[in-house]
């Protein structure tokens, strides 16, 4: 999948999503930024034997996180695999939706919205002691120093995709005939995850904050940044 059509695929997901949930007339409000929740999530599932890759190699980054791990405690690390062996029935997909529904960091608890919510009850169950583990391995593992070092390398890329997105929403909502004033009021948050294979791409529509969020992993080692794929 190319870099251009993974953008289109991007676009179309929000603006069907967009349309779909019409409400008040109002521009909606796109952002693309990092996430050290999701950092972290993916940081740990790296270390603990996540190795799903569908490009030639991986991101250079999610190579230099995994790398940096290598000195992790091997008790602490024996837990974290073992975890993650005995959920092999959990995807990706649930584990990049359920850390937006943490707090921040340390502590990673389920954050108070979404205690009500049914999917996020059903991950906590699922993933019955997964916090309380990441809570561990974030502090040993020294991720927000880590995090730190990576942020100015996702900046610089989410610069150049905010306005790769933004200029091909703005195409499809002239190809829409949907002026700016008419177009419906929603939240598009776009996360990129350079911790995850290439090409992959999804959303998830978080009624607890009416965000629609897209993750999207790097889609060539050319272009570190920049995309995803269908999944």
């Amino acid at each position: 999948m190319t870099t251009q059509s993974v953008r289109c695929a991007i676009s179309v997901a929000i603006i069907l999503s967009l349309v779909a949930t019409a409400e008040s007339a109002s521009a909606q409000v796109l952002r693309v930024r990092p996430d050290l929740r999701l950092f972290s999530v993916f940081a740990f599932l790296n270390a603990a034997g996540y190795n799903t890759e569908y490009g030639h190699a991986m991101d250079t980054i999610r190579i230099l996180v995994r790398k940096s791990l290598d000195d992790l405690d091997p008790i602490l690390l024996n837990e974290m695999k073992t975890f993650y062996k005995s959920h092999q029935d959990v995807d990706w997909i649930a584990y990049r939706v359920y850390s937006l529904m943490l707090s921040n960091p340390p502590d990673f608890h389920l954050a108070p919205k979404y205690v009500g919510d049914e999917y996020a009850r059903q991950l906590n169950r699922e993933l019955a002691g997964f916090s309380t583990l990441l809570s561990e391995f974030y502090r040993e593992a020294c991720i927000d120093s880590l995090y730190s070092q990576l942020l100015p390398t996702y900046e610089k890329g989410i610069d150049t995709l905010r306005r790769q997105i933004g200029g091909e929403v703005d195409t499809m909502w002239n190809y829409l005939r949907i002026t700016r004033k008419n177009r419906p009021k929603r939240k598009i948050v776009v996360i990129p995850n350079l911790l995850n294979s290439y090409y992959l791409f999804t959303q998830f529509d978080d009624s607890a904050s009416n965000v629609l969020h897209i993750f999207c992993g790097p889609p060539s080692s050319n272009s570190p940044i920049v995309g995803g794929g269908s999944a």
